[in-house]
């Protein structure tokens, strides 16, 4: 019996000693088959991310005693990264915005990877930079202003790093524009495409206007728009034909600058006008103050108490400006006229109204719209216009400053009787000159003419 004890004993201890033998087996990894790299796929401008490289063999194994030196080849550059223990790591950082693609060598061989954006193993792994939030913004526009008239802007946005901010889709920002003027308004960045934004706002101020952006309390972009005084010029009238010694009649007027643009402020900056004539009545009231203007257009109730012919002129204090167009009483009998003054060239070359008030819009030989569309100086010189074909135009632009792009302008052509076509002024693609073209109906007829000295094209639209 006892030795049957010692037997079972002798049995355990062997089995005991046969597995703790198998235990010690030790199952290294393979050899180097490709690399896993862990990293942030996406990053902004600036930003610096570490990038973190483990040897792996063909079963998905860390090589935990593989060490050498790999080179992370990118974007033209070559970057040596010690790996120890089978670990590796560098950090990447740039200011420039775009896909950077990279790829391991080891030994002269470039090595497949492997990471948690993709299922299977690669050539290598793909590094998204994108833009920042803005932290400039450039206002691009004419340096001038003329109140009452609309006044187009154009924002560009950049990064802390001079990068257009073109992917918005991670950026919230809110940019308030402010001034020392009535216009404020705020815009948030995604509505801005590649990177930029067109506004437009019609300034009634008459000093200089200085625009701001900012962004939480931070001044990003400035710009100060002078303000551009109208001298008078001219002064549109026009009244019935006939009207009766008592009554009541319409009296239409209207004020222009020098250069032939309604002064739409008239009731802000104007002084009054008395109404003087050649009759032997009275005029009542004889005194048109400048409140009664809107918008450079005034119309009046005006009684005269004599039956016969006048004439009505304006006068603004000692100035006597003359008078654009003025309907006539019909006469049945020939009057001796007046000798007409010789008119001065620079007479003959006075630009005429912007619009037509509807009393004297019958006046055929007369343009019914006049679309004046101002270059910015800082762009370029008009220099001439070439007809190309029908109602399309070379405009031919010297001094042409290549820092500026020229934003297209598109609008509708409007008349009292509605929509007549559309106007569009872009860039030519194979000159540094512009392109006119006007889609329009084809029972008007359209006059485009260079005025070079206030740097505008002018386009007169007759029926």
């Amino acid at each position: 019996m006892i030795k049957k004890v010692h037997y079972l004993h002798f049995i355990i201890f062997l089995l005991i000693y046969s597995l703790k033998a198998l235990a010690q087996i030790q199952v290294e990894a393979g050899d180097l088959s490709y690399f896993y790299v862990e990293y942030k796929q996406t990053i902004m401008a600036g930003e610096s991310i570490p990038v973190k490289i483990i040897a792996k063999d063909p079963f998905d194994n860390d090589i935990e005693n593989f060490s050498g030196i790999v080179d992370i080849i990118y974007d033209g550059k070559s970057e040596k990264v010690k790996i120890e223990r089978g670990v590796g790591r560098f950090n990447f950082s740039t200011t420039k915005i775009g896909k950077y693609d990279f790829r391991i060598n080891y030994n002269g061989k470039i090595y497949l990877v492997k990471d948690k954006y993709t299922n299977g193993l690669l050539n290598g792994f793909k590094i998204y930079v994108k833009n920042g939030p803005a932290e400039k913004v450039d206002i691009i526009t004419s340096p001038e202003f003329i109140p009452g008239y609309t006044k187009r802007l154009k924002l560009v946005a950049k990064d802390a790093y001079g990068n257009l901010v073109s992917d918005t889709s991670g950026v919230e920002q809110t940019l308030s524009i402010e001034s020392n003027g009535t216009f404020k308004t705020t815009l948030d960045i995604k509505s801005f495409n590649n990177g930029s934004k067109e506004i437009e706002f019609v300034p009634l101020d008459l000093h200089d206007i200085i625009l701001k952006v900012k962004s939480d309390g931070k001044t990003l972009g400035e710009a100060k728009l002078e303000y551009k005084k109208q001298e008078i010029g001219e002064i549109k009238v026009a009244y019935p034909e006939k009207v009766k010694a008592g009554q009541e009649f319409d009296f239409y007027i209207a004020v222009y600058d020098t250069n032939g643009l309604l002064i739409k402020v008239y009731d802000k900056i104007g002084k009054p006008i008395k109404l003087t004539h050649n009759g032997k009545g009275i005029l009542y009231p004889d005194t048109i103050e400048p409140s009664a203007f809107v918008n450079g257009e005034a119309t009046v109730k005006l009684v005269y108490t004599k039956s016969e012919e006048i004439k009505i002129k304006p006068v603004i204090e000692d100035k006597t400006p003359s008078i654009v167009r003025e309907e006539k009483p019909k006469k049945t009998e020939p009057v001796k006229k007046e000798p007409e003054k010789p008119k001065t060239l620079k007479e003959e070359e006075k630009p005429k109204p912007v619009e037509k008030s509807a009393i004297t819009s019958r006046l055929m030989q007369e343009p019914i719209k006049i679309l004046n569309l101002i270059i910015p100086k800082n762009f370029g010189k008009i220099d001439k216009v070439i007809e190309k074909g029908k109602n399309e135009y070379l405009v031919m632009i010297a001094d042409r400053n290549e820092n500026f792009d020229f934003v297209p302008i598109e609008r509708d052509i409007k008349v009292k009787n509605g929509n007549i076509g559309k106007l569009r002024i872009s860039a030519d693609n194979n000159s540094e000159n512009l392109i006119l073209k006007l889609n329009i109906l084809k029972e008007y007829k359209v006059e485009v003419k260079p005025d070079k000295d206030n740097n505008l094209i002018r386009v007169e639209i007759y029926e």
